[in-house]
């Protein structure tokens, strides 16, 4: 079977508006369905002035090739002395574990959806997202906030276990990862390499709900994890 990657978007936008599940001001929740959505999950950046001054913003700082960016990281951490660590940025260096690649058209999508709530292209904040498959037909859920970790997804619980009833399939759980520039020690991060945290979670929605990939942005590159490879992400 093809990698979902290999599907060309032939044009990068949302065909749907969102439904707003609940926004306090602070944390949004809200949701997509869309037909034919799945050729969302090829190749195309949107349109989007935030996105360029992000664009803009992150290469006056450093030459964010992903490889380069993991290699520095990795050296941080050899550095302070944290083996379990390193043995995870060897698997994706060497690898054997993670698919990096451009990110893709609904990646994009989705960041510049939460990049556009931000006071600045430099905020510190991450989103969060499900995404649901059922033929062509595409599901998102997202949550997007202001610190430095989503919004809980656990308030999507009850919605998978619904659709999962109806024929829905939990493709992955997306969320994205920051640049640090003004990071006294010099870890500017910027990589897609999965936190301690990050694998736990992926194991749970894998255990929980047969979550098939864990999928990690900056912006520009993203990691693709299969569930087979969860567990050799663990400290």
């Amino acid at each position: 079977m093809p990698s979902l990657f290999t599907v060309l978007a032939t044009a990068c936008f949302f065909s749907t508006t969102p439904v707003v599940i609940s926004d306090n001001g602070q944390e949004l929740y809200e949701s997509w369905t869309i037909p034919e959505g799945a050729a969302l999950l090829g190749s195309g950046i949107p349109e989007s002035q935030s996105y360029s001054n992000f664009l803009k913003w992150v290469r006056e700082n450093v030459d964010p090739e992903q490889t380069a960016l993991l290699t520095r990281q990795r050296k941080v951490y050899a550095d302070a002395h944290f083996p379990e660590e390193v043995k995870k940025f060897d698997l994706i260096l060497s690898h054997q574990a993670g698919n990096i690649h451009p990110t893709t058209c609904l990646e994009h999508l989705l960041f510049n959806e939460h990049l556009a709530r931000q006071k600045s292209v430099a905020a510190q904040t991450e989103f969060g997202a499900f995404i649901l498959l059922r033929g062509s037909e595409l599901k998102i859920y997202f949550s997007s906030g202001f610190d430095v970790s989503p919004p809980s997804l656990a308030k999507f619980d009850e919605r998978l276990t619904a659709d999962i009833m109806t024929g829905w399939q939990l493709q992955a759980l997306l969320h994205n990862h920051i640049f640090f520039f003004n990071n006294n020690p010099g870890d500017i991060a910027g990589t897609t390499i999965p936190s301690s945290p990050d694998v736990e979670t992926f194991l749970d929605y894998a255990r929980r709900f047969n979550l098939k990939e864990a999928w990690i942005t900056n912006g520009l590159d993203s990691i693709t994890m299969k569930a087979a490879e969860f567990e050799r992400f663990r400290t």
